[in-house]
């Protein structure tokens, strides 16, 4: 039984009955939605089994950006105090080949001190990284040195068979001694990719040990468009399935937490100027034309839907990749300042793309709000810097991310969400929504802008609905969707 004295913080019921229970398991799956705790049930447990002898490093594997929050946020608040430890976050700004000589001497010098270091060591890493030859070196050295825990955040990242990352991944979890994976959102598009994250806890657990054998006998399969190999008919056996994953399985969803806020849902109908109007009716009458007897593949459909969702936002791209402003007024940037105005406390606003995000920070500094940035074009240490800043400057209100890049494993807490432009995928949708969440927080609103006529209701819906509009659209349906569009008196 885990020593709830020895802990930093008190554990919420469902955190304790997981500790209580499974702590000393070498392999378990933690399927808690997001905002319910994973992170902090790791490190009771990390240090729970550090004070028992069994273990003196963790190895956290979690996307950008997230493995170090591990490091810069979740140690400090979780970590027993009877524990002596140290956190060491692999960044190629600082650890990787290319990295200025000055940092990487820095990093190897206390890479070398972590290997005999007199406590327990969390290493994190991104989980890109694993491909690359230098973090596999480190990783072998570790794996000699330290007896340690392996921790897959966010494991779905994991969760193709076959691809080089997966593949890495499962090998090199053989050396750990205990493994734990996390995920939020693991199986949302298909109970297959159940199969590739299993395997970081144990080869064979699900009874299979080729995904072939296993995707098998859980769908059943038909010839995919023009023969383009398979494509899954419907899944089966899924009862099976479950019971298989249940003795490693710890599932917990929000409505089990008390305490966790609502996300209360409002729209914002964006009206169009006569300018966006015309554009889309140009853009439609082309794809349409375009559409007639043909099944896109689904870059193709995501492409024409992402122009009118362009349109929509006031730009759109010419065919040099150069992002053009549209003519006239921006209603949708209008709406965001008013937004952002009568808004009580922080806001997160979410965005699709690059333009957007430098049109919104500008217009933002016109109507003197101070906003953080966190996208792909900020690098690791600035993206640090925004978190921090967000989270102690009262004089910071806005932080503008793409979802992409904020959406998963952060803390950003605010009161009110927009989603100015829609992303295509319901999982990072999902994940994004629950970053403002925190027990005991207040309920967060969640503004959705919607084109009075365009497509942000249909790839939001369909997203809600599907979870991953690639798995909804097909070309004539698509050609449906631009004659609703069009039918709506553009």
């Amino acid at each position: 039984m885990v020593n709830v004295s020895l802990m930093k913080t008190i554990p919420w019921a469902h955190q304790l009955r997981e500790l209580d229970s499974h702590a000393d398991d070498i392999a378990r799956a933690l399927w808690w939605q997001p905002r319910t705790g994973k992170s902090k049930t790791i490190v009771d447990n990390a240090c729970h089994l550090y004070e028992a002898g069994k273990i003196d490093a963790v190895i956290v594997f979690a996307p950008n950006g997230v493995h170090d929050n591990w490091v810069r946020r979740q140690l400090p608040a979780h970590m027993w105090g009877s524990v002596p430890y140290m956190g060491i976050c692999w960044k190629a700004s600082t650890a990787g080949d290319n990295a200025p000589r000055s940092a990487k001497n820095e990093w190897n010098s206390k890479f070398l001190e972590s290997l005999t270091f007199k406590g327990l060591v969390v290493y994190t890493f991104n989980s890109e990284s694993i491909n690359r030859i230098d973090v596999k070196k480190l990783l072998a050295k570790i794996a000699k040195k330290r007896i340690f825990m392996s921790v897959w955040d966010e494991s779905a990242d994991f969760r193709r068979p076959g691809a080089k990352r997966t593949n890495a991944a499962r090998h090199f979890s053989r050396y750990a001694s205990y493994r734990r994976i996390l995920d939020g959102t693991p199986v949302h598009n298909s109970p297959l990719h159940a199969f590739s994250q299993m395997e970081l806890l144990k080869k064979g657990c699900l009874g299979y040990t080729r995904f072939e054998d296993f995707k098998m006998h859980f769908a059943d399969w038909e010839k995919a468009f023009k023969g383009r190999g398979l494509k899954v008919k419907n899944y089966k056996n899924l009862e099976e399935l479950r019971g298989l994953l249940a003795p490693y399985s710890s599932v917990v969803m929000r409505s089990d937490c008390e305490d966790l806020p609502d996300l209360i849902h409002r729209e914002r109908i964006i009206p169009l100027t006569v300018e966006q109007k015309d554009i889309l009716k140009a853009l439609i009458a082309r794809e349409k034309i375009q559409l007639e007897g043909k099944d896109l593949d689904i870059s193709a459909q995501c492409s024409i839907l992402s122009k009118m969702q362009q349109v929509c936002g006031g730009f759109i791209f010419n065919k040099w990749g150069v992002p053009l402003p549209m003519p006239g007024d921006n209603p949708r940037i209008e709406a965001l300042i008013d937004e952002i105005e009568l808004a009580p406390g922080k806001v997160i606003v979410w965005a699709q793309y690059k333009p957007e995000l430098k049109l919104i920070k500008a217009e933002l500094l016109k109507a003197g709000f101070r906003s953080v940035q966190y996208h792909g074009e900020i690098s690791a240490d600035d993206r640090a810097k925004a978190l921090d800043d967000f989270a102690s400057k009262d004089a910071v209100k806005v932080f503008i991310g793409q979802p992409q890049a904020g959406g998963r494993g952060l803390e950003i807490l605010a009161d009110t969400m927009i989603w100015y432009s829609h992303n295509f995928s319901g999982i990072v949708r999902a994940q994004a929504c629950e970053r403002a969440t925190k027990m005991g927080h207040a309920n967060v609103e969640v503004v959705d802008f919607i084109a009075e006529q365009g497509p942000d209701r249909y790839i939001r819906d369909k997203v809600a609905a599907t979870l991953t509009i690639a798995d909804d659209l097909a070309g004539r349906g698509l050609k449906r969707v631009l004659e609703e569009i069009e039918g709506n008196e553009l």
